[in-house]
């Protein structure tokens, strides 16, 4: 915005400058050339040209400020739209590329916000969702237990167990969030061996994988890993986990080359569409498939964060069968 102040002031400045002393100028040098050629009568002209060259840089003065102010006045009005939650005000072209480049910029935010305030929405819709059930079934079983309806047996107590876990998830996922909101993460730099890590995340998910027809195969050089060492075990648990719940495949492969992560599957995919939106907070494909599974869309949007938290970046693509999530390394000098 101050560029674009001071360059149109140096536009309207210069236009000022050069026009009313141009004028001036030109009534001299026309008098001077009068009075050299013994002339006596002098047109009426040569009075006004030195009126005009104060009136016109004055009236130019004047449009220019006009050109500059009903942008700034609409600006203005979309900035206070946008104070009031109002997001779908736009500004049209003003057709000076100066200000165009600063509309573009506040629609932009506009969409941004607007976008943001949806996915706001979501959250409070989707975490009363997520949490109403586990906290239903809990105290509809514990309810049970307490007027003598149901007996405190040993499947009862599993599925009590199971619905405190589901809970304790969502609790944890949203402290994740908060921690990223916060700017919490700080990775803690160290060598890896990721295949040590790859074996533990085998054993971790040993269950799920069997239950979803699923293998973790594991192609992975020798070469250490500098990362925080919690931090990558949850990047690559969040990965793993996505696959696991949503690929509907039967391999998810875990390569490492020194420069480059990824997790691959040969499930399904991805839709197209959502792949500009994978990483977003609170994000997800399937919001029906979603809801049964469980969650609320913040394991690729932590994964995200732990990824540029160590510098490095994150993207997703589909590869026929099935979707890769690819972390971009730097190469060590």
């Amino acid at each position: 915005m101050k560029r674009l102040f001071r360059r149109l002031s140096v536009r309207i400045a210069l236009l000022i400058v050069v026009v009313g002393p141009t004028l001036f100028i030109g009534a001299l040098i026309i008098t001077a050339f009068y009075v050299r050629s013994g002339r006596t009568h002098f047109p009426l002209v040569f009075l006004e040209l030195p009126t005009l060259a104060i009136l016109i840089p004055l009236i130019l003065g004047i449009l220019a400020a006009r050109l500059v102010s009903e942008p700034l006045r609409n600006l203005a009005a979309v900035i206070a739209s946008l104070r009031q939650n109002n997001y779908q005000a736009k500004l049209g072209s003003s057709d000076v590329q100066e200000f165009d480049a600063v509309i573009a910029e506040v629609n932009e935010l506009g969409t941004r916000l607007a976008h943001e305030e949806k996915l706001r929405r979501d959250l409070i819709s989707d975490t009363s969702h997520e949490l109403n059930t586990p906290v239903t079934a809990l105290y509809a079983q514990l309810k049970g237990v307490k007027d003598g309806v149901l007996r405190m047996d040993q499947d009862r107590v599993q599925l009590l167990y199971e619905q405190a876990e589901r809970l304790s998830d969502l609790v944890q996922g949203l402290g994740d969030y908060a921690s990223i909101r916060s700017s919490a993460i700080r990775p803690h730099l160290e060598p890896v061996d990721l295949a040590k890590l790859a074996r533990r995340l085998s054993r971790h998910y040993a269950d799920e994988l069997k239950t979803a027809n699923l293998t973790l195969d594991l192609n992975l050089t020798s070469q250490p890993l500098q990362a925080d060492p919690k931090l990558l075990e949850r990047l690559l648990g969040n990965l793993i986990s996505n696959a696991i719940r949503y690929s509907q495949g039967t391999q998810i492969t875990l390569t490492y080359d020194g420069s480059m992560l990824s997790v691959q599957d040969n499930g399904r995919g991805i839709p197209e569409e959502s792949l500009p939106d994978l990483f977003e907070r609170f994000y997800r494909v399937d919001e029906s498939r979603s809801r049964a599974t469980g969650g609320l869309g913040l394991g690729l949007a932590i994964a995200k964060e732990i990824t540029e938290a160590h510098g490095w970046s994150i993207s997703a693509e589909n590869i026929r069968p099935g979707a890769t999530f690819i972390i971009e390394l730097p190469i060590p000098h």
